[in-house]
């Protein structure tokens, strides 16, 4: 692509038809995408979600729906809990035939609307940029009328949409909720620079009070949705203030009323120190009990993240199909500051990268510098701080790749237009920065295009992942291969020898095929359920194995076995964990017909969580036992 200058109406015009044809192509190359796997939590949060499996659309079902986030977060406020999410998936289980397919499909169309939103966002600011005349990596890059400037939300949009990285998100069906989230930030933050240029250029004398008001409205209205869509969404609000310090500097029209500006700066105050009380919430309620169902402790946690946060930066930059292999659980805890010395390393870069976009904010310098540094740390600052989730997703970049790539584009865009070089070979480089991503994007869809090529390829680029091994696994149970899952299962266990559910995988696999496996195979398994289970960590996908347990594990005789397990695990620090004991137990004492020990272990239950279904049914049961024989008294 050669870079000429063109006069407004032409380069708008231009910019726009070749948006729709990165749209265009962006579908295109995710179509092969659409018949791929369920993966992960769209089991628990997709398949056996009954409540999004709805029959009408009447407000009972419709708000079933939207509350139906399993686990503990179900008890936790359930109407905050993603509730647009989810209803947005029931609504495709109600109208589409193919849900699975309908997902993706859903999801790679959102991709494209957020893809919209980058664009109209990234143009926006450039023209904040322009009529400011704030000074950039380039100081052609507002300041000249170079055809070139035009190109630049353009190019940040292309980048985005065709990155490699992206299709972790698009593809894994659950991640709608990250999508929606981005998209409804987006739109949000758009709106903010309108409203917010508004009272830059008149004051509010000049401009009806009810627009200023209706417009700062509309950008909390937007930013509820993404907080319903998904909890990050709230981040809204503190990236407003990113690109309030970089680019409006907290500068109002002359006439503006004194009383306005204070109460604006006050709130953008008041929203800082509200972030930081809360990140420091968290990380005194998580950090005493954390180890007891996560392999590392919050100061590990926190220690880790500086690493993985330049490790994204990476990626973005070097997206080989070896780097983005999806699954990171095996990804190295640090222990310390030095341990491993690349972890003092990573905390010394962040500090030093934050003073220099709060030093470059001070002098009014590189505005876009300060803003992509800024934005990417605030777009990450509640998965990747002190709220105790897993270590390492692919999909917790979606939104803040787009203030980094924004800075990067607009550095590099005016910087080739102004080399000696020759048109060709300017082509050339911008050619290649859209064209190198958009292939591997092809190739990583077309391993995502099926569970089987999904599998072999995740064990070739990181065979050292437990994880990968689990659903390994999870294959060939589904194809009929027991002792093919249990090797895998095997393998996943000498990788992380502390996880149980492992060994759980593979007592339900004892359940399945009794046939298939010994008296002493099955006694030594249950010993090494029993052993691993006194030892944290505890983690879901150990409270989750021992469901499925439950599940496959049916017969009474079983049942029974298993019971030493149950017993165990209601000294759990998980609830889940000690809800799913307690059923078990319910289970084996209604079997063998004591009635008021079962209603214990149910009313246990329920107290926990009142909408466990099965636990329901069972008491249900064991109340018309109970009926039927109204004499019959267990001690």
């Amino acid at each position: 692509m050669t870079i000429h200058t063109f006069n407004n109406v032409d380069s708008i015009s231009k910019t726009q038809w070749l948006l729709v044809i990165a749209l265009f192509l962006t579908a295109i190359i995710y179509i092969p995408g659409i018949q791929g796997p369920s993966l992960l939590d769209d089991h628990v949060n997709l398949v056996i979600n009954d409540k999004l499996h709805i029959q009408d659309l009447g407000i009972e079902s419709l708000y079933g729906a939207a509350t139906s986030i399993p686990g503990p977060y179900h008890d936790y406020s359930p109407l905050l809990n993603r509730p647009i999410s989810y209803l947005s998936f029931a609504l495709q289980f109600y109208f589409s035939d193919d849900p699975k397919s309908a997902f993706k499909t859903a999801n790679i169309i959102i991709h494209l609307l957020c893809g919209i939103a980058v664009f109209f966002l990234t143009k926006i600011l450039m023209a904040v940029l322009r009529s400011t005349g704030s000074h950039t990596p380039s100081e052609q890059c507002q300041g000249s009328e170079t055809g070139a400037i035009e190109w630049i939300p353009l190019l940040v949009t292309v980048i985005w949409l065709l990155h490699p990285l992206m299709v972790s998100t698009v593809l894994y069906n659950v991640q709608r909720m990250t999508q929606l989230s981005t998209l409804f930030s987006l739109v949000a933050l758009s709106l903010f620079v309108i409203t917010r240029k508004t009272l830059s250029r008149s004051s509010i004398s000049e401009v009806s009070s009810l627009t200023i008001i209706a417009g700062f409205c509309s950008v909390l209205f937007f930013t509820a949705l993404a907080f319903l869509s998904k909890q990050n969404g709230i981040l809204t609000l503190l990236l407003c203030l990113v690109i309030e310090a970089c680019f409006f500097r907290f500068k109002f029209h002359p006439a503006c009323n004194r009383g306005i500006l204070l109460s604006y700066r006050l709130a953008a105050a008041m929203l800082i120190l509200s972030w930081l009380s809360m990140l420091i919430y968290f990380y005194f309620k998580g950090n005493p009990n954390l180890s007891q169902v996560r392999e590392f402790t919050l100061d590990q946690r926190l220690l880790t993240e500086a690493r993985v946060l330049w490790e994204y930066l990476y990626w973005f930059i070097y997206p080989i199909p070896a780097n983005l292999h999806f699954l990171h659980d095996n990804y190295p805890v640090s222990q310390s500051l030095f341990a491993p010395v690349t972890t003092l390393i990573s905390v010394a870069g962040w500090i030093t990268l934050l003073g220099i976009a709060l030093l470059c904010l001070w002098l009014n310098r590189l505005p876009l510098l300060s803003f992509g540094i800024l934005w990417y740390l605030v777009a990450h600052s509640m998965e990747s701080t002190t709220i105790p989730l897993e270590l390492v997703f692919e999909h917790r970049n979606y939104l803040p790749y787009v203030g980094p790539l924004f800075s990067l584009i607009a550095a590099l865009v005016p910087t080739i237009e102004q080399a000696a070089l020759r048109p060709l070979l300017k082509g050339l480089i911008l050619c290649s920065v859209i064209l190198i991503p958009a292939l591997l994007t092809l190739e990583r869809v077309s391993y995502w295009s099926s569970e089987e090529k999904l599998i072999d390829h995740w064990v070739e680029v990181n065979p050292q992942s437990p994880r990968v091994w689990a659903k390994v696994a999870n294959f060939y149970f589904q194809a009929g291969q027991p002792d093919a899952s249990f090797k895998a299962l095997t393998v996943a266990e000498s990788l992380n020898p502390v996880e149980t559910g492992y060994v759980m995988a593979q007592m339900s696999l004892a359940c399945a095929y009794p046939q298939r496996y010994n008296v002493d195979t099955v006694r030594q398994l249950r010993e090494r359920i029993l052993s691993s289970l006194q030892q944290p960590p505890t983690t879901s996908y150990t409270s989750n194995q021992l469901a499925i347990m439950i599940q496959i594990c049916e017969n009474p005789k079983q049942m029974k076995f298993l019971k030493p397990i149950f017993q165990m695990g209601l000294n759990s620090p998980k609830r889940v964990m000690v809800n799913t004991s307690n059923y078990g137990l319910a289970v084996i004492a209604a079997e063998a017909g004591n009635l008021r020990e079962a209603r214990e272990h149910l009313n246990a239950v329920l107290k926990n969580h009142p909408e466990h279904e099965a636990a329901q049914a069972l008491l249900k049961e064991v109340d018309r036992a109970e009926a039927a024989d109204p004499l019959r008294i267990v001690f």
